[in-house]
C-alpha cells in the first residue's frame, strides 16, 4: 500500500526486463521427457514489458495430446523463464475385431472388412435411438434465469403440483428413448440431498426438505422404461473449493457426488444410467479449475460399464457446436482426439473429421423454446420448426436432444405437451407409408458376396445389406416403385456398425423420360433423409459419388411428409440448380453461410468483388438474400452488363429470386455477380433451364381468387424456347377445399 503524504502525485511505473526469454517445453506428462525440440522466444531481443502478457499456443505432436491447449505467462527475470506444456500419450485406435466371414462356395468376393474407428454399443444404441429429452429444472426455474450466481436462497425451489409421471409419459409417448436430468447446473443447487453440501432440495421447504427428485423421476423412468442420463455440471459457483487453490478438494466433491449418484441403485431406471453429461460451460469471472477427468472418467465406466459420456474432453458424444440443434453437411461421427482441446473450433465439432481416429457421436442439443429453463413468456417452436431441426440431426445421421423444461408447478407446460404430441403424430405420418419396400432395384454393381443383394435395400431390414462390386467406392443404383407414386422424402441408411464411409451422394428422379436432380450430399450415416419439394415420380436414382471404402447401405425409403410440412422452394423440378459452392469466385472474398435455399449460401461486402457461374440452357434465375443493410448487384449474362439489382429489403428474406434472364440461344452460358458499392450482396445459387429448347409454362399470376360459381382466366406463357408442341393441363391441387369441374386441355406452340 503507499504511503504517500496526502497531495503527492503518485506516478505509475512500468518496469522492463531486458533480454529476458521464454523457453518452451513440450513433454511428456509426469515426467522430464522432450516429445520436441523446445521454442525459445526472446521478443527478437527487445525489452519485455512486465505488465503485457504472453499467450502461447501447443504444438501438434503426432501420437500426443496436449493437457492444455495454450498458456499465459509473463517476464519474471531476465534469464529464461520457462513455459511447459505438458503431453498425454494417445492411445492407437483399436483395430477391429476381426469378422469370421460367412463362408459360401458361391461367393466370390469375401465379406468387406470393417473400416476405420466403429462405434461402440453405447454409441450405436445412441444413433438407433435418434431422439433424447433433456429435462433443464432447478433453482433456475424459480429466478427466471438461465444460469444462476450460487448465491440463491434454497427456499426459492417449492414445486407445488411436482409430476415426474407426466414428463416421463409424454416423452415416452412421444417416441424419446432417453431423458438426461440435469441434476446439478452451473449455480450449484443439487436436486438430491447430497451429504457432500448443504445447497440441495433438503433445505428447500418442498417436502419440508425430504423430498428427492432425482429418486422420484427414477421411479418414473424405471415406471415406463425409460433410459436415463445425468447431467452434473462441472462448473459449480457455489461452491467454496471452486478456486485454483483449492481445486483438488473440489475435484473430490464432484467424483463423490458421482459415486452419491451412479452408485445408488435407487438412481437411474432400475439403477441404471446410460449417459453421463459434463457440459464445458464456464463464466467468464470463474476461476480456471483445472478438473481430474481421467479419475472421473475412470469411476464411471466402473459404475456402469460402456456407457455414452459427453464432455468438452475427447469422449464417447460430443457437442455438435451449437445449441440450434443442427449438425452439419458432412457431420463425420469420428474426430482427431488430439484435436479436442479448450480451443477446438465449433466448426470442427459440427462436422467432425474424415481422418478421425476415434468414433465420437455428435449430438444436436436444443430447447423446445427459446430458453433452457422455463419462463412464462416464452412459447414452444412451431411444428415446421421442430420437423426443421430434426431434418438437419436426426435427418443427418445426429441423435437429437431436445429439452423440454418443466414449469414453477413442476409439469411439462401444456403447450409443450401440445407440440410433443405434434411432433409425434408428424413422424408417424410421415413414416407410415414406405413406398419403396419391396421396389425392385438395379445397382450399376453387386459384391459378388451372398451376404450382399440389391434386393436388401428395399425389404425393410436394417440387418441386410447392399455393397458395390470388386471394392469400388462409387456407383449407382435406380429404384422402380412400379407406380408414380407422390412423396418428398427419400432415406439411406449406411452400416456404421462397420465404419462410416461415404462422402458424396446424389438423388435424382425421372420426369419425362428425363433424370432430374433431385437432391444431393456429402455424408450419409446411420440415416440420412433427403426432403425434397413434393414430386410424383416412378424411378429414383441414387448415385455415390464418394466413398472413405467401399459403402455398405441398408435401406432406401420413400416417404411423403404432412401436407402441414411440405417444403416447396417455388421453382419446378425440371429446372438445374447450381448451388454457390460451384461457382467461380475470382480470387475475390466470400463468407460462407449454412443457410438457404438448399442449405448454403455466401456473401461479401468488397466493392467489385464478383462471382460466375457457367451453365448450358436457355433461361436463368438468380437467387440471393435481401436485406436492410444490403445493397445493389451488377448482373452480366455473357459478358454483357444487363442490370443493376437493388437488393436491399425492409425485411431480411432468403432465397428470392432477384433476376430472372430473358430466353436465351440454347448452349453455353455465364452469369457473373458484381458487388457495386461495398454495401453486402449475397448469392444462394440459380436455376437453369435446359430442355433442348422446348422451354417452360410459366403462370401470369401466383393467386387466383374464384367466386363460387364464376369463371376465371389462367394465362400462361411460355418462356425459354418454344421448340415442338406442349400439351397443358390446368388442374387445382387436392385438398385445397375446391375442385374444377373440368380441365381444359389444349395443344400449345
Amino acid at each position: 500500500m503507499s504511503k504517500a503524504p496526502a497531495g503527492t502525485r503518485v506516478i505509475k511505473v512500468v518496469y522492463k526486463v531486458n533480454k529476458g526469454s521464454f523457453e518452451v517445453h513440450y513433454r511428456l506428462k509426469d515426467s522430464d521427457k522432450e516429445l520436441t525440440t523446445a521454442d525459445v522466444d526472446n521478443n527478437e531481443g527487445k525489452e519485455y514489458d512486465v505488465s503485457f502478457v504472453h499467450k502461447f499456443q501447443a504444438k501438434e505432436i503426432a501420437g500426443y495430446r496436449a493437457v492444455n491447449a495454450s498458456q499465459e505467462a509473463t517476464i519474471k527475470h531476465k534469464g529464461v523463464n520457462e513455459v511447459i506444456f505438458e503431453y498425454e500419450k494417445i492411445e492407437d485406435p483399436k483395430p477391429a475385431t476381426p469378422v469370421t466371414p460367412v463362408v459360401d462356395p458361391k461367393d466370390e468376393e469375401t465379406e468387406i472388412a470393417a473400416y476405420g474407428p466403429l462405434p461402440s454399443k453405447a454409441q450405436l444404441d445412441y444413433h438407433k435411438e435418434e431422439l433424447a429429452a433433456f429435462i433443464h429444472y432447478g433453482m433456475n426455474t424459480y429466478t427466471n434465469s438461465e444460469w444462476g450466481n450460487g448465491r440463491e436462497n434454497p427456499q426459492n425451489f417449492n414445486p407445488t403440483n411436482l409430476d415426474t409421471d407426466q414428463w416421463i409419459k409424454t416423452l415416452k409417448d412421444a417416441g424419446f428413448k432417453r431423458t438426461i436430468m440435469v441434476v446439478k447446473h452451473h449455480d450449484g443447487f443439487v436436486i438430491y440431498p447430497s451429504q457432500y453440501t448443504k445447497h440441495t432440495v433438503a433445505a428447500s421447504p418442498w417436502k419440508n426438505g425430504k423430498g428427492d427428485l432425482l429418486e422420484e423421476i427414477s421411479k418414473s423412468a424405471t415406471k415406463y422404461d425409460m433410459n436415463m442420463g445425468v447431467y452434473l455440471s462441472p462448473w459449480d459457483a457455489n461452491n467454496p473449493n471452486y478456486h485454483v487453490n483449492t481445486e483438488k478438494e473440489y475435484n473430490e466433491y464432484y467424483l463423490n457426488q458421482l459415486k452419491e449418484i451412479l452408485g445408488n441403485p435407487k438412481y437411474g431406471n432400475n439403477g441404471k444410467f446410460i449417459e453421463v453429461w459434463m457440459d464445458g460451460a464456464r463464466g467468464s469471472g470463474a476461476q480456471k479449475v483445472t478438473y481430474t477427468f481421467d479419475k472421473w472418467f475412470e469411476y464411471i465406466k466402473k459404475a456402469e460399464g460402456d456407457i455414452a459420456i459427453f464432455s468438452a474432453q475427447p469422449t464417447s458424444v460430443r457437442w455438435i457446436g451449437n445449441e440450434r440443434g443442427i449438425a452439419g453437411d458432412p457431420v463425420w461421427h469420428k474426430v482427431k482426439k488430439a484435436k479436442i482441446t479448450d480451443d477446438v473450433k465449433n466448426d470442427y465439432l459440427n462436422h467432425g473429421d474424415p481422418e478421425g481416429d476415434m468414433y465420437s457421436v455428435g449430438e444436436a442439443d436444443v430447447s423446445i423454446r427459446s430458453g433452457w429453463f422455463y419462463h412464462d413468456n416464452q412459447q414452444p417452436k412451431s411444428i415446421k420448426d421442430l420437423m426443421d431441426i430434426y431434418f438437419k440431426s436426426v435427418g443427418r445421421g445426429t441423435p437429437l436432444l431436445l429439452n423440454i423444461p418443466p414449469n414453477k408447478e413442476g409439469r411439462f407446460a401444456d403447450a409443450d405437451v401440445a407440440r410433443l404430441q405434434e411432433f409425434r403424430a408428424t413422424l408417424d405420418q410421415m413414416y407410415a407409408t414406405d413406398f419403396a419396400k419391396g421396389a425392385t432395384v438395379t445397382a450399376s454393381s453387386t459384391r459378388k458376396n451372398h451376404l450382399y443383394q440389391a434386393s436388401h435395400l428395399t425389404d425393410g431390414k436394417d440387418d441386410t445389406s447392399w455393397a458395390l462390386a470388386n471394392d469400388a467406392k462409387t456407383g449407382e443404383f435406380t429404384v422402380d416403385l412400379g407406380q408414380k407414386r407422390r412423396f418428398d422424402v427419400v432415406e439411406l441408411k449406411e452400416d456404421i456398425a462397420k465404419g462410416q464411409r461415404i462422402s458424396g451422394f446424389k438423388v435424382e428422379v425421372e420426369l419425362n423420360g428425363r433424370w432430374v436432380p433431385y437432391g444431393e450430399g456429402s455424408t450419409v450415416g446411420y440415416r440420412r433423409l433427403i426432403q425434397g419439394q413434393p414430386v410424383e415420380a416412378q424411378k429414383i436414382r441414387v448415385t455415390i459419388t464418394g466413398a472413405q471404402a467401399t459403402p455398405i447401405l441398408t435401406n432406401f425409403s420413400v416417404y411423403k411428409t404432412p401436407s402441414s410440412i411440405e417444403k416447396t422452394d417455388g421453382y419446378p423440378l425440371g429446372l438445374d440448380y447450381h448451388s454457390n459452392t460451384t461457382a467461380d469466385k475470382e480470387n475475390t472474398t466470400w463468407y460462407d453461410e449454412s443457410e438457404g435455399i438448399r442449405g448454403t449460401s455466401m456473401w461479401t461486402n468488397q466493392k467489385d468483388a464478383s462471382v460466375t457461374y457457367r451453365f448450358t440452357g436457355t433461361k436463368a434465375y438468380v437467387v440471393s438474400t435481401v436485406d436492410p443493410n444490403h445493397g445493389e448487384m451488377s448482373v452480366y449474362v455473357d459478358g454483357q452488363k444487363v442490370a443493376d439489382v437493388q437488393t436491399n429489403n425492409a425485411a431480411r428474406k432468403r432465397s428470392q429470386m432477384v433476376y430472372e434472364t430473358g430466353d436465351l440461344a440454347p448452349g453455353e452460358h455465364t452469369i457473373k455477380l458484381v458487388n457495386k458499392t461495398g454495401k453486402p450482396i449475397a448469392t444462394e445459387g440459380i436455376y437453369t433451364l435446359n430442355n433442348a429448347g422446348k422451354g417452360m409454362f410459366e403462370m401470369k399470376e401466383t393467386t387466383y381468387e374464384v367466386q363460387k360459381g364464376q369463371p376465371v382466366t389462367v394465362t400462361i406463357k411460355r418462356v425459354g424456347g418454344s421448340k415442338g408442341t406442349a400439351t397443358v393441363h390446368v388442374v387445382t391441387e387436392p385438398e385445397q377445399g375446391f375442385m374444377v369441374k373440368c380441365t381444359r386441355t389444349q395443344q400449345l406452340t
